[in-house]
């Protein structure tokens, strides 16, 4: 399940999307810089090739292709050729294969976006091609109009704030457990915090 916090309206797109018998083939994540985008496109890679397995998003899959922008282009021999080429086979291992172009918006009218309006036109069976970038209004019209959009916001002040809440938190936990260890004479193994947490001295409860 595809879970943003700060994210309601790409949580509710993609929630409806991924619940489909059969999801949408095309998707365009896009949003400012550091909204997550990249991270959310590799769960959903992921919730696409193996539902309802549980894989780290940044885990290999031979049925995920990731091609990522080098300076101001996607190189169309170099990346973009041989990962549609893996797209138009069917999957190895998964239900389904999955192509991530991150950075789409560096797909030039004469190079690369020709070559996805192409396999677009006639996307191969249980694939999918999955967008990500900065800067959508860059994207060509054809392009865009062929996705799922699923916008990506700066997080609020609330959200900021309810992050900061919990680093916060954490940070609180760990020093009372260092002071607890050093009440306690310190630690030699990891053991020893439970056992510390567990049973403190009672100069370490005041």
């Amino acid at each position: 399940m595809i879970e943003l916090p700060g994210q309601p309206v790409a949580e509710r797109i993609l929630r409806r999307a991924l619940d489909r018998q059969s999801p949408p083939q095309q998707l365009l994540l896009f949003g400012p810089a550091g909204t997550g985008k990249r991270l959310v496109a590799r769960q959903i890679a992921w919730a696409l090739i193996d539902p309802g397995g549980s894989h780290h998003p940044d885990a290999p899959s031979l049925d995920l292709s990731i091609v990522a922008a080098t300076g101001a282009s996607i190189r169309l021999d170099a990346d973009l050729e041989p990962a549609l080429a893996d797209l138009a086979t069917l999957p190895t291992v998964g239900k389904r294969r999955v192509l991530i172009i991150d950075g789409a918006e560096r797909l030039r009218e004469q190079e690369g976006a020709p070559r996805i309006l192409k396999q677009l036109e006639e996307p191969p069976p249980r694939s999918h091609v999955i967008l990500v970038t900065d800067h959508p209004p860059v994207l060509l019209p054809t392009m865009r109009s062929r996705f799922l959009p699923v916008p990506f916001r700066s997080p609020g002040w609330r959200a900021v704030a309810a992050t900061l809440m919990i680093l916060k938190a954490v940070a609180m936990s760990w020093l009372t457990v260092a002071r607890m260890l050093q009440a306690n004479g310190g630690f030699r193994a990891p053991e020893d915090i439970r056992k510390t947490a567990m049973n403190p001295r009672p100069e370490a409860r005041q």
